[in-house]
């Protein structure tokens, strides 16, 4: 299993738990909501990019977790696409939201 250490709090990420990436290393998402929040919720866009991308990194677990249980390897090959595109998804919205409110 993979490990970081979050930036915002300094214990442990680990796959399985909600996180993303930004330029400065790995965060939760829960401690980049925090760390964000007071400039997260002056507008409604930003607001919604973070709601995008916690739904995007959700998305990114629940299928890690479907990927466990497929024996196809058709459908495996599926599913690892999707998930990759998930993932792609979830840091285009993290980079911009760190653009425009900052980390």
């Amino acid at each position: 299993m993979k490990r970081w250490t979050c930036y915002v709090c300094g214990k442990d990420v680990v796959e399985g738990q909600l996180f993303t990436f930004t330029n400065k290393g790995a965060v939760h998402l829960s401690c980049l909501h925090r760390s964000m929040a007071p400039k997260l919720y002056k507008n409604g866009t930003d607001a919604a990019l973070f709601e995008l991308m916690a739904f995007a990194n959700e998305g990114i677990v629940k299928v890690k977790n479907v990927e466990d249980i497929i024996e196809d390897e058709e459908v495996k090959k599926l599913v690892l696409e999707f998930r990759k595109s998930l993932e792609g998804f979830a840091a285009r919205l993290t980079n911009k939201l760190v653009e425009r409110v900052g980390a």
